[in-house]
């Protein structure tokens, strides 16, 4: 690995924390939009789709970002990169897209359970008078509501837990976060 500036150039985990928090306030008015326009829409492929083109805009700024830039608008603004674990080098569009590839995956699941809901108009929800959710609808939700905060946990987890700070899309995509200043 080519030699590191920074005195610390693994402590990075409280400029990720404030890398995430940019990078939501940056797509934050595009969460607005994204809202208005699947409640204005009365297609149900629109209703399903608007948030997971949110999701996937997010996700493609992210492998994009990291690719070209290493790191998103978050980490640039916090001076913390994102290189090669190995050579200290740029990443490839192939690491960028592996290191992002798990979201990428919960978000296309999520997209299928969002369109199956709409598709087959189980969402209680804004419903009057308020009906119970049918059993398949409550059993998809608290299915990916696990596998997403089972992931996040031991992203945390193993993040903590090594000197290098590298969670696990890091080690699937053989990635470090470092300090640049």
């Amino acid at each position: 690995m080519r030699h590191l500036k920074a005195p610390y150039p693994f402590n990075t985990i409280r400029p990720r924390f404030v890398a995430g928090i940019v990078d939501g306030l940056v797509f934050w008015p595009l969460s607005f939009v994204t809202t208005a326009l699947q409640h204005s829409e009365p297609s149900a492929w629109t209703g399903a789709l608007w948030p997971e083109v949110y999701f996937m805009t997010f996700w493609l700024h992210s492998v994009l970002m990291h690719w070209r830039y290493g790191g998103t608008l978050g980490k640039l603004f916090c001076d913390i990169r994102v290189i090669d674990h190995y050579s200290g080098a740029r990443l490839t569009l192939w690491q960028a897209f592996v290191r992002d590839s798990v979201y990428v995956a919960i978000t296309v699941l999520l997209f299928a359970f969002g369109t199956l809901v709409e598709l087959l108009d189980l969402s209680p929800e804004g419903r009057w008078p308020p009906r119970p959710a049918p059993p398949l609808y409550v059993a998809l939700k608290w299915t990916f509501g696990s596998i997403f905060w089972s992931w996040l946990l031991a992203e945390v987890t193993v993040a903590l837990l090594n000197k290098q700070r590298r969670a696990v899309h890091d080690l699937i995509a053989r990635t470090v976060v470092i300090r640049v200043a």
